[in-house]
């Protein structure tokens, strides 16, 4: 029998192995081999034995089993994207001390604990060339020189307005230390918000959500999604997600810049202006406006004259404000020698290359304003004198009582001024020139009006001036004096004071003026009783007729056309010359008759044929028989009555008077017809 000695070393059964390994392991958890470690000792002998050893830097981190080769993460730190794996080399050693090795690498496998990580960003758009000059940087800065990402890790784009939808803008890239699906990045964007920035630092900036720009989730492309407002900032929150689930955020902040696409465009297409004529050291004419779109240097406006395609000389009498627009006279303006300018306004903005855009310009020279305002229908004069000179003053007198209402009409006055209306010289407005009168006045026509409550006891006469001023350049005016008359107001009537409610004359119309209508005293001696007087109701037909006060008598002041109206009803009354009663245009009071007017006839009108002028032309054939219709002659009157009616005769064209022979006119149908047959 041969006794077994100890001459062979311990077999692995393979060189190497392979062993994973999650690196989120906690301490104890099994490291699974490849294949399965397995010992083979072709010595037998009583007491004979072996045991596995695992060597190498890294068994600190891990522990074998003796027998079985089994191993087991020790503890400590495991980081896959530091070290992604570890070489170890595992012994099997007898008890001779008879050895065998075998590699064992053990790999880490990958678990989701690195967030992406955005890039630093140069990239630089080929359409970025320049920096807007409000919070960006001076006008003109290459882009080029400007670092895109910010201290911050956000980052800074700058674009033109111009660029279209789907234009890239930039790309952002995300890189994640994990591996396979953990590594795999998609983009979002989480939100996109804008301001309008505008260069103006001290303005608080009103936010607004916006949806401008889109995101390809997989290259992290950036592209135009909208239209771009230029000085707008847009601030992207960015997000890159892992395919597990872990995200980081990033800021883009996209800055447009304006981009001088929009020439200048004037407010009106053609400007009109007037100016007075005389000689100008600098005055102002009008100003032409026109507005740029753009922003920034490319909206600012600079103005200039050019006349006939030609710069301006030395002897033409306008300039133009380069920034304002206002057209200015700085000269000799003789509407005699020229009464019309035309020449054109060219406006240029401060864009890069420069955009403008011309508008036509027309001046009319007005005659001066050499007139005052003149009143009329005052009822006397006041003279006096002041500093040496002299004047005199119209007076408008008129009585009112006291319990008149506020804002009742007492009186109109006229004021005409013989300048131009069309150049606004001849136009005369009105005021009060007292500030706390007690009357009020309409501007444009004159009716005067009381504006607070009147007190007989307080003041029985008051007075005002009244101003007529034109709007001419400058000004001119003329006063005129109101004096009023305040009554005491007595109860009110019991009875009719007329014996009738309504008297009606005839006028023959065109009648010489004035006529006297009728006389109102039919009641005198009780009215001479009372302190009454007469008076017209109803203001509006003052330029009419005229109401003597102390005796009643009616007269007609304007000449009647009974074409243009053929009847009048007005209200006349009787009051106390201290008392002024409201008017009422229905309602007859006790003390009021209403007095109408009819116009008679008078045969004021030729007969006029309807054919306006036209000769009317007719034709006969030679066969026609006597009394065959032509034609009908038409012709109308407008007065009425016999002296409206109309008849026809035919006058006599000649020697022979052939025509009388062989035609015919009805008087009454004006039909004409043949008077032979045939002729």
């Amino acid at each position: 029998m041969v006794e077994d000695v100890n001459d062979n070393p311990p077999q692995l059964n393979a060189v190497s192995y392979e062993g994973s390994l999650g690196e989120d392991s906690l301490p104890g958890t099994p490291v699974l081999i490849t294949p399965r470690i397995e010992v083979t000792d072709l010595d037998s002998y009583p007491g004979s034995s072996w045991e596995l050893r695992l060597l190498g830097s890294a068994s600190a981190l891990f522990a074998m089993n003796a027998s079985t080769g089994s191993v087991y993460f020790r503890g400590g730190h495991l980081d896959r994207e530091s070290i992604a794996a570890y070489g170890l080399l595992i012994q099997a050693i007898d008890d001779g001390n008879l050895t065998t090795y075998a590699n064992l690498t053990i790999k880490l496998e990958d678990v989701n604990d690195n967030y992406p990580i955005f890039r630093k960003s140069n990239e630089i758009p080929q359409y970025a060339t320049k920096i807007a000059d409000n919070d960006i940087g001076s006008r003109g800065k290459s882009i080029r020189d400007r670092d895109f990402t910010n201290s911050d890790g956000s980052t800074q784009i700058i674009i033109p307005e111009s660029l279209s939808v789907g234009s890239k803008v930039t790309q952002v890239v995300a890189d994640d230390k994990d591996v396979g699906l953990f590594a795999d990045i998609r983009y979002l964007i989480e939100s996109q918000t804008s301001y309008h920035h505008g260069g103006n630092s001290s303005a608080v900036p009103q936010v607004t959500s916006t949806n401008t720009f889109s995101l390809e989730p997989k290259s992290g492309n950036l592209v135009v999604a909208g239209k771009l407002l230029p000085d707008h900032l847009y601030v992207l929150n960015i997000s890159a997600i892992d395919g597990g689930g872990l995200s980081t955020m990033t800021v883009v902040s996209v800055n447009v810049y304006d981009v001088n696409d929009h020439a200048p465009q004037f407010l009106l297409p053609v400007y009109y202006f007037d100016i007075l004529e005389g000689s100008y050291l600098v005055g102002e004419v009008g100003g032409v406006t026109a507005v740029d779109l753009d922003l920034g240097e490319n909206s600012k406006i600079m103005y200039q004259i050019v006349v006939n395609e030609s710069p301006l000389t030395e002897t033409f009498p306008f300039r133009i404000g380069e920034t304002s627009g206002m057209i200015l006279a700085t000269g000799q303006v003789d509407r005699e020698m020229q009464s019309r300018y035309q020449f054109s306004v060219i406006a240029t903005d401060g864009g890069e290359p420069p955009l403008s855009t011309s508008v036509e310009v027309h001046i009319s020279v007005s005659d001066s304003n050499d007139h005052d305002p003149i009143f009329y229908g005052y009822q006397t004069i006041y003279s006096g004198s002041e500093r040496f000179k002299n004047y005199s003053l119209p007076v408008y007198q008129i009585t009112v009582p006291e319990n008149l209402p506020k804002g009742t009409i007492i009186t109109k006055v006229f004021a005409n001024d013989s300048d131009s209306m069309t150049s606004g010289n001849g136009i005369v407005l009105y005021k009060i020139e007292e500030p706390n009168s007690p009357f009020g006045i309409d501007s444009k026509n004159g009716s005067i009006f009381t504006a607070m409550d009147l007190d007989y006891e307080t003041s029985s006469s008051l007075r005002a001036t009244v101003v007529a001023i034109d709007v001419g350049t400058p000004t001119r005016s003329a006063s005129a004096l109101l004096d009023v008359t305040v009554t005491d107001v007595r109860e009110d009537l019991a009875d009719r004071l007329f014996d009738v409610e309504q008297y009606v004359v005839q006028v023959k119309e065109n009648s010489e003026v004035p006529v006297p209508l009728l006389n109102l005293s039919g009641s005198f001696a009780r009215l001479s009783e009372q302190g009454m007087h007469f008076l017209l109701a109803d203001t509006r037909y003052e330029d009419l007729v005229s109401v003597d006060t102390e005796s009643g008598q009616v007269y007609l002041i304007k000449s009647l056309d009974r074409e243009e109206q053929h009847e009048y009803k007005f209200k006349s009354r009787t009051q106390q010359m201290r008392d002024v009663e409201a008017f009422s245009a229905s309602t007859l009071q006790l003390n009021e008759v209403w007095v109408v007017i009819k116009v008679l006839d008078e045969n004021d009108n030729p007969p006029r044929f309807n054919n306006d002028g036209r000769p009317l032309v007719g034709a006969v054939l030679s066969d026609a028989i006597f009394g065959h219709e032509i034609f009908t002659i038409e012709a109308t009157d407008p007065d009425a009555g016999p002296h409206g009616a109309v008849r026809f005769t035919m006058l006599q064209s000649g020697p022979a008077d052939l025509a009388r022979h062989k035609f015919a006119v009805d008087s009454l149908t004006g039909r004409v017809s043949l008077n032979c047959g045939p002729c």
